[in-house]
């Protein structure tokens, strides 16, 4: 009886969440010190260990809730907000550039012509997700997103200061565990997709 009670709790507190419209900005903004108990779960990615001391791995948000196809026939720029409207035209075009450039040097390290996965059409369907994550004020509480690979070809990931972004690294001896991606200003993380991984 004590889970179904539960259960229904869960089910009101996430109703009246969603009934004020404000979602997590809306709480930041109200000034929550601590996670409310309707984001507070229990890690079933406990096992996996969080990386010893002094592992990390060497790093190169946007704020809007968005998605945007990018290709391969340019978005109607009308439906983008008008408040970010040109960064994210301008952003898409410099995120399409690097992406060139790190498909072109892969494409040599698998001794073909710079432009062979680029002709393969891998840099045609582009999709630019904008998230707003802020700064967590009990994250042993809660967790974010669950383990998952990127489904595209390459990931191009502009991080702020907030960080947050984990991967599951292996070592030789089988054994896994999570290493925080440290943001670094200036510096793009780019990950290989599954795509890439076939």
């Amino acid at each position: 009886m004590a889970a179904a009670s539960t259960k229904s709790d869960r089910a009101a507190l996430l109703k009246a969440f969603d009934e004020a419209r404000t979602g997590v900005r809306g709480l930041v903004e109200s000034g929550v010190s601590t996670v409310p108990d309707l984001f507070v779960h229990t890690n079933p990615y406990a096992s996996v260990q969080l990386a010893p001391p002094g592992v990390s791995i060497p790093v190169v948000d946007l704020s809007l809730p968005a998605h945007v196809l990018f290709g391969p026939t340019p978005p109607n720029a009308e439906r983008i907000p008008s408040v970010c409207r040109s960064e994210v035209i301008e952003w898409e075009a410099h995120a399409a550039a690097v992406a060139r450039a790190v498909m072109a040097l892969l494409s040599q390290g698998l001794g073909l012509g710079d432009a062979a996965l680029e002709e393969t059409s891998c840099l045609e369907g582009k999709l630019m997700v904008c998230h707003y994550y802020p700064v967590c004020p009990e994250p042993e509480r809660t967790m974010g997103l669950v383990p998952h690979t990127d489904p595209g070809v390459l990931t191009v990931l502009e991080q702020d200061g907030v960080g947050g972004l984990q991967v599951k690294h292996t070592n030789g001896d089988g054994e896994s565990f999570w290493v925080d991606v440290r943001p670094a200003p200036g510096a793009l993380v780019i990950n290989v997709g599954d795509l890439l991984q076939v």
